[in-house]
């Protein structure tokens, strides 16, 4: 936030509502209050996640007879429509950074072989990092260049913006529009919905430098801006004019915790978390649907999912279940092993146990039996190698080993960008069609951003490998949820 110099003329109003209820009822209460209740169909509602927002919109129907205010993000106050995908953004670094070479950037990669030539999977790691970097001084509403000014390495800034604008071209040659450009111009005028006449902010406890720039632009066109703080006034001086809470005031407060010595537990594992909470959930009368866990590493909730199986309990993940292990994922990583040069066994092996192998198997031929007599050949044989499986391979074996190889030649083989991109597509909707409905559905516009990311470089000539499309494909399900 030291980057940033806003101008403080206008405030927005504060509200506090004291901590003595639980959040949601706090904010659900002063919503439906009688001289507020007429305006909600024309007010907007800022909520910290969007998952509480569908807890403030299910509140506020309980209510009965009212409109729905509109509630959000503080993401949706910048949101754009109409540019590049995420896809498309990594694709673009990833042909700078191929395109370019690292030697031109001795400041950023001081340790840079200059006559080596950057890979593919270094390209790709250097670009997701770029992107995570800039997407964070974005959310602060500053660029590469802003933060030379601050650094003391300043050539190093200097190279990530003179990458940045060679990205920035790229993008213009595909005729894309950069996102993070687009949203940068978008809180300086944010668009909001039809009929919509004030602004609340539903105690956001850090709303970033870019949302609290839109409600500033929000501010200074009229639009009146009240902010909700789960505290009582006698604590104002600990929030500051945006509900943030204040590091200094809180830090030298002591904090009065009952009873610490029952409440607070050391452990040494995920493991070792996970079983105190059976244990001390055990010991409680709280209904389960009344408890919730807040994990401080998302790295702790496998076992924290595995121990509540093993007793019984079935946790709820309110964003869903992540889908990276899921048959399609892994489809679509051992075809990437696949695709290149000399094709692992041991991806083949993978490949014909999952859901949609099929597609590639002779006629005849199960997934079960070509598992089966694929790990026959494993364990007779040891190779390392598709290549070197075919010639170690018995007729039956070298039958399925052929149909699998005429497949992944289709698409190696294949000079035009624009075919190869189509029969990847064709794969793809029937590989979704082995999977179960819902993953299927929550799949699908990922997948459909990726394969139209891959179109949009073969419309302009790009060259596409394939190993490098399926390396791009499978990464942008992992984050997905179901």
């Amino acid at each position: 936030q030291d980057l940033l110099d806003f101008e403080q003329e206008q405030c927005a109003d504060r509200v506090f509502l004291g901590w003595d209820a639980p959040l949601l009822e706090s904010v659900k209460h002063w919503l439906l209050a009688d001289d507020r209740r007429d305006v909600l169909a024309s007010t907007m509602v800022v909520v910290p996640t969007s998952n509480s927002g569908r807890r403030l919109r299910l509140a506020l129907s309980e209510g009965g007879g009212v409109i729905s205010p509109h509630v959000v993000a503080p993401n949706r106050l910048f949101d754009v429509q109409g540019v590049a995908s995420k896809q498309e953004c990594l694709w673009a670094w990833v042909q700078v950074i191929q395109d370019v070479g690292l030697s031109q950037f001795p400041y950023l990669f001081p340790n840079h072989d200059t006559d080596a030539k950057v890979g593919f999977h270094e390209a790709l790691a250097l670009a997701k990092q770029f992107i995570q970097l800039r997407q964070e001084l974005a959310d602060a509403n500053a660029s590469f260049r802003d933060a030379s000014y601050h650094s003391i390495e300043k050539e190093r800034w200097h190279e990530l913006d003179e990458l940045e604008s060679m990205m920035l071209k790229q993008l213009g040659k595909w005729k894309l529009r950069d996102p993070i450009l687009a949203k940068r111009d978008q809180v300086l005028a944010p668009d909001l919905p039809p009929g919509v006449e004030r602004i609340v902010v539903a105690c956001v406890p850090d709303p970033t430098p870019m949302a609290i720039r839109a409600l500033k632009s929000l501010l200074a066109q009229g639009l009146p801006v009240q902010i909700l703080i789960h505290a009582p006034n006698h604590e104002k001086d600990g929030f500051d004019v945006w509900g943030l809470p204040s590091v200094d005031y809180w830090w030298k407060r002591n904090i009065e915790i009952p009873d610490w010595q029952q409440r607070l537990h050391l452990v040494n594992t995920a493991n070792d978390a996970a079983e105190s909470c059976v244990r001390i959930l055990s010991d409680q009368d709280t209904p389960a649907e009344q408890a919730a866990l807040a994990l401080c590493d998302p790295s702790f909730e496998p076992s924290l999912e595995k121990t509540f199986a093993e007793h019984g309990w079935n946790l709820y993940h309110p964003d869903g279940r992540g889908l990276a292990e899921s048959g399609l994922v892994g489809l679509l990583r051992a075809m990437r092993d696949l695709a290149g040069k000399d094709g692992t066994f041991e991806a083949l092996r993978d490949f014909v146990r999952l859901p949609g192998a099929e597609l590639f198997l002779p006629e005849n031929v199960s997934r079960y039996r070509a598992a089966e007599l694929m790990d026959k050949l494993h364990i007779e044989h040891l190779p390392e190698t598709v290549s070197d499986a075919r010639f170690l391979a018995a007729a039956d074996q070298r039958e399925i080993l052929q149909s699998i190889a005429s497949h992944i030649d289709l698409l190696n083989d294949e000079p035009e960008a624009k075919k190869m991109v189509a029969l990847l597509r064709r794969w793809l909707a029937e590989w979704l069609g082995y999977c179960d409905q819902k993953v299927a559905k929550a799949i699908e516009p990922g997948l459909a951003e990726a394969i139209d990311a891959l179109d949009r470089l073969a419309a302009h000539s790009e060259t596409i490998i394939p190993n490098h499309a399926f390396e791009m494909l499978a990464p942008r399900l992992v984050g997905n949820f179901l």
